[in-house]
């Protein structure tokens, strides 16, 4: 049981690699190919587009393929921990992107949506029933794992319903998710590695040297060492968590000021949701931490978009 949830953490924690991967397709797009303005679909299309067009295409198509398959793969492999509907929820989603990437948007367009709307639907929603789960057992990681569920259910809607820059909305609505999920591959993984049965163990003292008036200092030592791992874990799971959301803002910063000066709507949105982000991310740290996410810090999140601003309207 524990090598199978422990190879179900492994694969989760790979999924992030699409980011890059996407990145990397979207440079090579020749012509007018814009992150704010085009989907993640339009990468896959196996014919060129009067605007622009994607010569790695494949890569694309195998990357939507691939990470469906670590993620509906995970899934089963971590249905003990995750529960049945989560487990249902995420496969369905795992199985919707190998579909879409069978499915380029070109070739089909009805087939492609089709293929493609479970995986708006089942993600956010099996990350708040997942918080929802978790929250007596792991409440900051339960905390992360709703305020991304909010934040990608509404980036979801906006998407579908046409909003302005929807090439943003729609990776609002997915990247968040693969770092959520990884994060629950790591906290999965340091348990397995904690259980480890071969993992050394300090010496025991023989019962004759076992002194009980020091049971009480020992005792005290413990309970010190365990706080002290406590307070380090919630650092590095908060640091972990702002710096990846942040990199999302830096990300809505990047295609504000790239995009065309003719395009204000979209330059003026991208820093908006910049800062939306940047509000996430001190929000989310503040809920690791145990504190309340209505504080005057909120503030700092908003520094992406004026830095943003400035540098497009500067």
């Amino acid at each position: 049981m524990e090598r199978r949830l422990a190879w179900g953490a492994v694969l989760w924690l790979l999924r992030p690699a699409y980011v890059v991967l996407e990145l990397v397709v979207a440079a090579a797009t020749t012509g007018d190919y814009r992150l704010d303005r085009d989907t993640v679909s339009d990468l896959g299309a196996l014919t060129c587009d009067p605007r622009f067009c994607s010569p790695w295409h494949a890569l694309m198509n195998a990357t939507f393929v691939g990470t469906g398959l670590l993620l509906a793969l995970g899934a089963l492999l971590l249905a003990p921990r995750l529960g049945r509907i989560v487990t249902a929820l995420l496969v369905v989603a795992g199985l919707s992107s190998v579909a879409t990437g069978l499915a380029p948007v070109d070739q089909s367009s009805g087939l492609h949506f089709l293929a493609a709307a479970p995986l708006f639907v089942c993600q956010p929603a099996s990350l708040l029933l997942l918080g929802t789960r978790l929250r007596a057992e792991h409440p900051r990681l339960a905390a992360a794992l709703l305020a991304t569920g909010a934040v990608t259910s509404v980036a979801a809607v906006g998407f579908v319903l046409g909003a302005p820059v929807p090439g943003v909305l729609e990776r609002l609505a997915l990247w968040p998710v693969l770092v959520a999920l990884a994060g629950v591959g790591e906290s999965e993984r340091e348990c397995h590695v904690m259980s480890d049965p071969n993992r050394p163990v300090a010496p025991k003292r023989s019962r004759h040297l076992l002194d009980p008036a020091d049971l009480h200092a020992s005792h005290t030592r413990s309970q010190g060492s365990m706080e002290s791992l406590t307070r380090v874990q919630t650092w590095v799971i908060s640091i972990l968590a702002v710096s990846t959301i942040l990199h999302l803002s830096v990300g809505a910063v990047f295609i504000a000021y790239f995009s065309d000066a003719d395009r204000l709507d979209a330059r003026i949105g991208a820093n908006v949701i910049a800062s939306l982000i940047g509000v996430l991310a001190v929000a989310c740290g503040m809920l690791i931490h145990r504190r309340s996410p209505l504080s005057p810090w909120l503030a700092l999140g908003l520094l992406p978009g004026i830095v943003g601003a400035i540098l497009t309207f500067g």
